[in-house]
Protein backbone atom coordinates (compact mmCIF):
# COMPACT_ATOMS: atom_id res chain seq x y z
CA UNK A 1 0.00 0.00 0.00
CA UNK A 2 1.59 3.33 -1.25
CA UNK A 3 0.22 5.88 1.28
CA UNK A 4 -1.77 5.48 4.34
CA UNK A 5 -0.68 4.21 7.80
CA UNK A 6 1.83 2.08 9.69
CA UNK A 7 -0.42 -0.93 11.26
CA UNK A 8 -0.82 -3.70 9.79
CA UNK A 9 -3.50 -6.46 9.57
CA UNK A 10 -3.72 -9.42 8.57
CA UNK A 11 -5.18 -11.88 5.65
CA UNK A 12 -5.59 -9.09 2.61
CA UNK A 13 -6.46 -10.51 -0.46
CA UNK A 14 -5.42 -8.84 -3.62
CA UNK A 15 -6.85 -8.44 -6.80
CA UNK A 16 -6.14 -5.28 -9.53
CA UNK A 17 -7.82 -2.54 -8.41
CA UNK A 18 -9.55 1.14 -9.97
CA UNK A 19 -7.93 4.58 -10.48
CA UNK A 20 -9.14 7.47 -9.99
CA UNK A 21 -12.40 9.32 -8.39
CA UNK A 22 -14.61 11.97 -8.08
CA UNK A 23 -15.37 14.05 -4.75
CA UNK A 24 -19.19 14.64 -4.52
CA UNK A 25 -20.76 17.13 -1.56
CA UNK A 26 -23.15 16.19 0.78
CA UNK A 27 -25.95 18.10 2.51
CA UNK A 28 -24.01 18.68 5.99
CA UNK A 29 -21.44 20.86 6.85
CA UNK A 30 -18.15 19.46 5.88
CA UNK A 31 -14.18 20.62 7.03
CA UNK A 32 -12.80 22.80 3.86
CA UNK A 33 -10.08 21.28 2.30
CA UNK A 34 -6.89 20.34 0.97
CA UNK A 35 -8.00 16.90 1.19
CA UNK A 36 -5.76 14.35 0.83
CA UNK A 37 -5.24 10.23 1.14
CA UNK A 38 -2.43 9.77 3.67
CA UNK A 39 -2.94 9.48 7.71
CA UNK A 40 -3.29 13.02 9.01
CA UNK A 41 -5.29 14.06 6.03
CA UNK A 42 -8.80 15.17 5.78
CA UNK A 43 -10.28 13.44 3.54
CA UNK A 44 -12.77 14.68 1.13
CA UNK A 45 -16.85 13.94 2.00
CA UNK A 46 -16.89 11.01 -0.77
CA UNK A 47 -20.47 9.66 -1.21
CA UNK A 48 -21.60 6.05 -2.31
CA UNK A 49 -24.85 4.87 -3.21
CA UNK A 50 -26.19 2.13 -1.50
CA UNK A 51 -28.17 0.63 1.80
CA UNK A 52 -27.98 3.60 4.71
CA UNK A 53 -29.46 1.11 7.00
CA UNK A 54 -29.98 -2.55 5.91
CA UNK A 55 -32.19 -4.65 8.36
CA UNK A 56 -34.63 -2.30 8.66
CA UNK A 57 -37.78 -1.49 6.59
CA UNK A 58 -36.23 0.65 3.89
CA UNK A 59 -35.34 -1.40 0.95
CA UNK A 60 -34.31 1.60 -1.15
CA UNK A 61 -31.08 2.77 -2.63
CA UNK A 62 -29.90 5.85 -1.46
CA UNK A 63 -26.53 7.60 -1.43
CA UNK A 64 -24.18 7.68 1.89
CA UNK A 65 -21.97 10.79 2.47
CA UNK A 66 -19.07 10.44 4.75
CA UNK A 67 -20.23 13.73 5.67
CA UNK A 68 -23.39 12.37 7.44
CA UNK A 69 -20.85 11.09 10.35
CA UNK A 70 -19.11 14.79 10.84
CA UNK A 71 -19.09 14.92 14.75
CA UNK A 72 -17.38 18.18 15.49
CA UNK A 73 -18.17 18.41 19.25
CA UNK A 74 -18.07 14.76 19.17
CA UNK A 75 -21.13 14.35 21.00
CA UNK A 76 -23.40 14.64 18.00
CA UNK A 77 -26.17 13.15 17.34
CA UNK A 78 -28.45 12.42 14.27
CA UNK A 79 -30.86 14.96 13.27
CA UNK A 80 -34.72 13.85 12.10
CA UNK A 81 -35.21 11.82 9.23
CA UNK A 82 -31.86 10.62 9.26
CA UNK A 83 -31.55 7.27 7.82
CA UNK A 84 -29.04 6.18 11.19
CA UNK A 85 -32.36 7.11 13.63
CA UNK A 86 -32.91 10.49 14.70
CA UNK A 87 -31.22 11.97 18.05
CA UNK A 88 -28.92 8.59 18.02
CA UNK A 89 -25.32 9.64 18.73
CA UNK A 90 -23.14 10.16 16.11
CA UNK A 91 -19.67 8.16 15.82
CA UNK A 92 -16.40 9.44 16.97
CA UNK A 93 -14.55 6.68 14.74
CA UNK A 94 -15.80 6.11 11.19
CA UNK A 95 -14.41 2.76 9.96
CA UNK A 96 -14.44 2.07 5.95
CA UNK A 97 -13.94 -1.66 4.88
CA UNK A 98 -13.15 -1.51 1.57
CA UNK A 99 -13.84 -5.37 1.09
CA UNK A 100 -14.44 -7.19 -1.98
CA UNK A 101 -17.27 -9.69 -2.21
CA UNK A 102 -14.76 -12.73 -3.32
CA UNK A 103 -12.55 -12.08 -0.99
CA UNK A 104 -12.60 -14.42 2.13
CA UNK A 105 -10.54 -11.99 4.61
CA UNK A 106 -13.58 -9.61 3.51
CA UNK A 107 -16.00 -12.32 4.52
CA UNK A 108 -14.44 -12.89 8.02
CA UNK A 109 -14.35 -9.54 9.00
CA UNK A 110 -18.08 -8.89 8.34
CA UNK A 111 -19.24 -11.97 10.01
CA UNK A 112 -16.88 -12.40 13.06
CA UNK A 113 -14.68 -8.94 13.68
CA UNK A 114 -16.78 -6.19 12.99
CA UNK A 115 -20.09 -7.30 15.10
CA UNK A 116 -17.59 -8.53 18.09
CA UNK A 117 -15.93 -4.58 17.85
CA UNK A 118 -19.10 -2.85 17.56
CA UNK A 119 -20.10 -4.77 20.75
CA UNK A 120 -17.34 -3.73 22.44
CA UNK A 121 -17.05 0.03 21.39
CA UNK A 122 -20.59 0.35 20.72
CA UNK A 123 -21.94 3.58 18.92
CA UNK A 124 -18.73 5.29 18.94
CA UNK A 125 -17.63 2.91 16.30
CA UNK A 126 -19.48 2.96 12.85
CA UNK A 127 -18.11 0.80 9.99
CA UNK A 128 -19.19 1.35 6.41
CA UNK A 129 -19.02 -1.70 4.53
CA UNK A 130 -17.83 -0.30 0.98
CA UNK A 131 -18.18 -3.43 -1.57
CA UNK A 132 -15.35 -2.75 -4.41
CA UNK A 133 -15.59 -6.01 -6.36
CA UNK A 134 -18.17 -8.44 -6.50
CA UNK A 135 -17.71 -12.09 -6.81
CA UNK A 136 -15.31 -12.13 -9.72
CA UNK A 137 -12.02 -10.35 -8.77
CA UNK A 138 -11.44 -6.88 -10.81
CA UNK A 139 -15.27 -6.73 -11.66
CA UNK A 140 -17.12 -3.94 -9.64
CA UNK A 141 -19.37 -4.37 -7.32
CA UNK A 142 -23.14 -4.08 -8.01
CA UNK A 143 -26.06 -3.00 -5.89
CA UNK A 144 -27.41 -6.47 -5.87
CA UNK A 145 -24.07 -7.82 -4.41
CA UNK A 146 -24.78 -4.97 -1.94
CA UNK A 147 -28.18 -6.30 -0.77
CA UNK A 148 -27.07 -10.09 -1.30
CA UNK A 149 -24.10 -8.91 1.60
CA UNK A 150 -26.59 -6.96 3.76
CA UNK A 151 -28.71 -10.30 4.27
CA UNK A 152 -25.44 -12.51 4.72
CA UNK A 153 -24.42 -10.28 7.37
CA UNK A 154 -27.03 -8.08 9.14
CA UNK A 155 -24.80 -5.99 11.31
CA UNK A 156 -27.38 -2.81 10.82
CA UNK A 157 -24.57 -0.61 9.50
CA UNK A 158 -24.20 1.10 5.78
CA UNK A 159 -23.77 -1.39 2.98
CA UNK A 160 -22.39 0.74 -0.31
CA UNK A 161 -20.62 0.29 -3.36
CA UNK A 162 -17.79 2.69 -4.98
CA UNK A 163 -17.94 1.69 -8.86
CA UNK A 164 -15.73 5.33 -9.36
CA UNK A 165 -13.27 3.63 -7.35
CA UNK A 166 -12.90 6.47 -5.22
CA UNK A 167 -10.82 5.24 -2.40
CA UNK A 168 -8.39 3.61 -5.24
CA UNK A 169 -5.99 6.19 -4.63
CA UNK A 170 -5.72 5.11 -0.98
CA UNK A 171 -4.65 1.72 -1.48
CA UNK A 172 -3.48 1.20 -5.85
CA UNK A 173 -2.90 -2.62 -5.63
CA UNK A 174 -6.19 -2.95 -4.90
CA UNK A 175 -5.83 -5.33 -1.87
CA UNK A 176 -9.07 -7.05 0.32
CA UNK A 177 -9.80 -5.55 2.81
CA UNK A 178 -8.36 -2.25 3.36
CA UNK A 179 -9.84 -0.63 6.63
CA UNK A 180 -9.54 3.39 6.77
CA UNK A 181 -10.38 4.78 10.17
CA UNK A 182 -11.22 8.28 10.31
CA UNK A 183 -11.39 10.45 13.45
CA UNK A 184 -15.28 12.31 12.50
CA UNK A 185 -14.94 15.07 14.73
CA UNK A 186 -11.98 16.24 12.39
CA UNK A 187 -12.72 14.19 9.38
CA UNK A 188 -9.00 13.14 9.24
CA UNK A 189 -7.44 9.74 8.14
CA UNK A 190 -6.33 7.87 11.55
CA UNK A 191 -4.74 5.00 9.56
CA UNK A 192 -5.58 2.69 6.97
CA UNK A 193 -4.77 -0.39 7.13
CA UNK A 194 -4.54 -3.99 4.66
CA UNK A 195 -6.52 -7.03 5.86
CA UNK A 196 -8.49 -7.68 8.69
CA UNK A 197 -7.39 -5.47 11.69
CA UNK A 198 -6.48 -7.46 14.72
CA UNK A 199 -7.22 -6.64 18.18
CA UNK A 200 -3.80 -4.33 18.59
CA UNK A 201 -5.61 -2.02 16.05
CA UNK A 202 -8.92 -1.58 17.98
CA UNK A 203 -7.20 -1.36 21.35
CA UNK A 204 -5.26 1.31 20.30
CA UNK A 205 -6.14 2.96 17.40
CA UNK A 206 -10.08 2.70 18.07
CA UNK A 207 -9.77 2.97 21.77
CA UNK A 208 -7.95 6.40 21.53
CA UNK A 209 -11.20 7.85 19.60
CA UNK A 210 -13.70 5.69 22.24
CA UNK A 211 -12.22 6.11 25.35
Amino acid sequence: MATGGSTAGAGGATSTGGTGGTTMSGEQPYPPGPYGYEAGSTIANYAFVGFPAPNTNSVDAALVHLGDFYNPSGQGTYPAGSPYGAGAPMPRALLLDAAAVWAGPSNVEADTVLPDQIAIYGTCLWPIDILMDGPTPGQAATLKNASTWAVKYPNGYPVVVDPAAQLSPIFPMGAYPINILIDTQTMTIVDAITGVPGDAFFQTEVAALCP
